[in-house]
């Protein structure tokens, strides 16, 4: 579960990757010493950011250690995260420990084994956090959502709070929260440390509540995700297959989709919309029955085959492909791509719109080349 967690929050820090994003690479140790004012993207065993970054920081490694600000989004995803820096807007974090020690503008969403919010720190908008241990010894100036085995509570919190706590919560001195607070653990606390109203369930009766449906919860979404399993693999074969035998289409495809990603996003919006509306009047009409089933045909055909090659689009993006790549980078290439594709699906909303966007994309440049074959042909007189 914690390998998914991972996963999806650093599939989400891929989506709004800019054409003058400084993207840094490395096997090891990532030093990001030059103050930069675009969005920066990095991966290595252990990354330190020792110069302020204007734009959003997106990095995932065994280390991260982020001393300067980011003036935008901050996106980490590694075993040991500690963030000494400001952050102006969001972060997002996943890891086995994470310590944040400075403020941060905006929410915070997190996943981890241990979450610390040093004493000092501030987080100016909603804290979300998943873990094992939770302390909380800064403030927190907006909602609190905690779901953790043991929760620490010693900073004030500024709106209201949700927080199960399994085995134990703990209020300090210094812990207030101005809301209400929605209590799920062994006992409640002490009234007087919540302004607004307590609702309180005990930790053994809500977890009666819960199992009656965990069962069959397992066992839906251990048939899905066996599933999406063997889809991924078989895609994966078949991509094998089409680098194979049309490594250069393939290459040109991930070229235009990269290259004319706005155009062609325009363009598949277009053609997936209008031609089922065309298909239907050309029903209607009777005598346009004929062309209609051709039309839908084609119509069906482009959607199997955008969905079999959208991953080398995305994958582009993570590691490039180009004439010179390997066999086995193209396909590497695809299979990150494939997987984070398919993990879109897992995050509500904005991962179902980045995915339509990432098929509207692929599918938009299937047409355009298609277009630019017909318009080749058409030159050399042959149609």
């Amino acid at each position: 579960m914690k390998n998914l967690f991972l996963s999806l929050f650093f599939v989400a820090s891929l989506i709004p990757l800019q054409a003058d994003a400084i993207a840094t690479m490395a096997g090891d140790t990532v030093i990001l010493s030059d103050s930069s004012e675009d969005d920066t993207y990095s991966v290595g065993r252990k990354i330190i950011n020792n110069e302020v970054i204007g734009g959003d920081l997106i990095a995932a490694g065994q280390s991260l250690d982020i001393v300067a600000p980011v003036s935008g989004d901050l996106v980490l995803a590694g075993q040991f995260l500690d963030i000494a820096g400001e952050v102006g807007d969001d972060a997002r974090l996943a890891g086995q420990r994470i310590v944040i020690g400075a403020m941060v503008g905006d929410s915070v969403m997190a996943f981890g084994q241990d979450v610390t919010v040093k004493n000092g720190a501030k987080i100016k908008g909603d804290l979300w956090v998943w873990g094992e241990t939770v302390i909380l010894n800064g403030e927190v100036q907006g909602d609190v959502r905690i779901e953790a085995s043991q929760v620490v509570l010693n900073a004030p919190i500024g709106g209201e709070a949700k927080i199960t706590a399994v085995d134990s919560l703990q209020i300090g001195a210094n812990g207030r929260i101005t809301g209400n607070l929605d209590l799920v653990a062994p006992e409640t606390i002490d009234q007087t440390k919540v302004n607004g109203e307590i609702s309180f369930t005990a930790f053994d009766e809500f977890a009666k509540f819960e199992n009656t449906e965990k069962d069959l919860f397992k066992k839906i979404t251990g048939f899905i995700f066996g599933f999406a399993f063997l889809k991924y693999l078989g895609l994966i074969a078949i991509a094998a297959f089409l680098i194979w035998a049309i490594k250069n289409y393939l290459l040109n495809f991930v070229k235009t989709g990269k290259k004319n990603w706005l155009s062609n996003l325009g363009i598949g919006f277009v053609i997936f919309f209008l031609v089922p509306i065309a298909v239907f009047f050309l029903l209607v009409t009777l005598v346009g029955i004929p062309l209609a089933g051709i039309l839908f045909l084609f119509y069906a055909l482009a959607l199997l085959t955008t969905s079999l090659i959208v991953g080398f689009l995305v994958g582009n993006l993570i590691i490039p492909i180009n004439a010179k790549s390997s066999f086995s980078r193209i396909l590497g290439s695809f299979a990150l791509g494939l997987l984070i594709y398919m993990l879109l699906t897992l995050i509500p909303i904005f991962g179902w719109i980045a995915k339509f966007v990432f098929f509207l994309i692929a599918f938009g440049t299937l047409g355009q080349l298609k277009w630019d074959f017909v318009k080749t042909l058409k030159k050399a007189k042959k149609v």
